[in-house]
């Protein structure tokens, strides 16, 4: 009866499996060209796209560190994101690309338009984001507002 019990526990414990995320698209019901004929983002750029798991955010009026709003940004070709809470999408829309602001004229800066507004994304959509990639593995969105937030992220897929 006691092996009956550890096989129990055994089985349970297996099914329990804390994996990270499946990182599947959680985009794939929005096709490609949704929002744009053709691709948006500069070839210098590519490799934003992708699953990113984010690992901190900085800013605001107080200008610390704050516990994330979201697990997961999805960035899909052709100018569409996603924001992932708990392994559910909770906000998607497009991608511009921010010609306004005046000291980052060589970067990217980018605006994520909601489709779908949630609570989770709100400084994301509020503020244009300066786009820093590092060795295809990393991501930083640093806000163009001086208390708006900065996120880091690293690559999941």
């Amino acid at each position: 009866m006691r092996s009956f019990y550890i096989v129990i526990i055994a089985v349970l414990l297996m099914a329990c499996d804390n994996k990270e995320l499946n990182v599947d698209s959680f985009l794939n019901g929005i096709p490609v060209h949704e929002y744009y004929s053709e691709e948006i983002i500069p070839p210098a750029y590519s490799d934003i796209y992708g699953i990113w798991k984010i690992s901190s955010v900085f800013g605001g009026i107080a200008a610390i560190e704050h516990e994330p709003e979201f697990d997961y940004l999805e960035l899909k070709k052709v100018g569409i994101y996603g924001i992932i809470k708990n392994s559910k999408l909770v906000d998607y829309g497009k991608i511009e690309i921010d010609t306004t602001v005046v000291n980052e004229p060589d970067g990217l800066v980018l605006k994520f338009v909601s489709l779908s507004p949630s609570d989770y994304a709100f400084d994301i959509i509020l503020f244009p984001k300066i786009v820093s990639l590092d060795k295809s593995d990393s991501l930083d969105l640093i806000s163009t507002c001086c208390d708006g937030f900065n996120y880091y992220f690293v690559k999941a897929d």
